[in-house]
């Protein structure tokens, strides 16, 4: 198992220049949802990222307004926590929830 470690996490740019180990493409989320009201779009995810950790990230309108790592998985449970409140107060305030684009 170890030896898939390499194939299965490997560098990904992102903004700035800066590079990441991140999970592919074709590995999925831990926890995703996009929610849409009028012209603005909201993006939650949770995911997995090496060589251990996870990242949670907030995009609203295609723009990273959020995005935290963390190693200890008892922070990722509160932080997916408050994600699934968040979520539900925007729902309960009329967003909707939409079909995750590939």
């Amino acid at each position: 198992m170890h030896s898939l470690l390499p194939i299965i996490y490997m560098p990904r740019p992102v903004a700035g220049g800066e590079s990441l180990l991140t999970r592919p493409d074709w590995m999925p989320a831990m926890f995703h949802v996009s929610l849409c009201q009028a012209n603005h779009v909201r993006r939650y995810s949770v995911a997995a990222v090496a060589p251990s950790g996870w990242e949670v990230m907030l995009e609203e309108d295609s723009s990273v307004c959020r995005r935290d790592r963390y190693t200890d998985w008892h922070r990722v449970e509160r932080a997916v926590a408050i994600l699934e409140l968040e979520v539900e107060q925007l729902r309960s305030r009329g967003w909707r929830v939409v079909p995750i684009e590939s």
